[in-house]
């Protein structure tokens, strides 16, 4: 990201004061959000997760894993984990958006320990169900407390500048967002066929959640 000169005169602001012991004017002045100026876009994030969840659901009660039903939420569900980053990195200036973010993540996974599970359970892919099981209970702890412990490094270190590094996040997520839509539409405009069509969206879900996850590893080695 490119750096401006009023950006670089914050910076040396924000160090002068800390070897003064000081709070700096920048700091001082940053605003705080209230959580309502991102309701829109928690409501659209609300509404695909719950779209994935309703999905699978339905899934379990008609063509199982195979199924074209199954096979379009598998395109979408990569969005989750990136939507989620970008709500999360992008409210660093807002405290209660970020919280409340994080409580919907863990709203979010505790389904499906025994969703995403009992999916591949029906589908007489028992094996697969309890390693999914043993790896959904994980994820319900890991992911909310890795979002959150970057979440409250990255506010400690970008205070003072946190609006303009949430935008920068907000960007990062909005271009691979557009990316995976792009892949998900192709994958689904090829044909679904049952099982002759799910080894090729499954690469592709694959595919694309491994994006999602790499932009959230990228900022905690590069960022954090």
């Amino acid at each position: 990201m490119a750096v401006t000169a009023d950006e670089l005169a914050q910076l040396e602001e924000r160090l002068l004061a800390k070897l003064q012991g000081q709070p700096s004017r920048v700091e001082e002045e940053e605003e705080e959000l209230p959580a309502a100026v991102f309701a829109r876009v928690t409501c659209v994030t609300t509404i695909l997760l719950v779209y994935v969840c309703v999905s699978m659901v339905a899934s379990i009660f008609t063509t199982g894993v195979h199924g074209n039903l199954s096979q379009i939420e598998y395109c979408v569900y990569p969005l989750c984990f990136t939507a989620f980053t970008g709500l999360i990195f992008g409210a660093l200036d807002s405290e209660a958006a970020g919280r409340r973010t994080i409580k919907l993540m863990r709203a979010w996974w505790i389904p499906q320990i025994v969703i995403v599970p009992y999916l591949y359970w029906t589908s007489d892919m028992y094996v697969d169900a309890v390693l999914l099981f043993i790896g959904f209970s994980i994820n319900s702890i890991f992911w909310p407390w890795l979002f959150g412990a970057m979440r409250e490094i990255l506010r400690k270190r970008y205070q003072g500048s946190r609006t303009a590094w949430s935008q920068h996040y907000t960007s990062r997520a909005l271009k691979l967002g557009a990316f995976q839509i792009v892949l998900a539409v192709s994958a689904i405009a090829q044909g679904l066929e049952g099982k002759e069509s799910f080894p090729r969206v499954y690469a592709t879900f694959n595919f694309s959640l491994n994006l999602s996850t790499v932009l959230i590893f990228v900022i905690a080695i590069f960022d954090v």
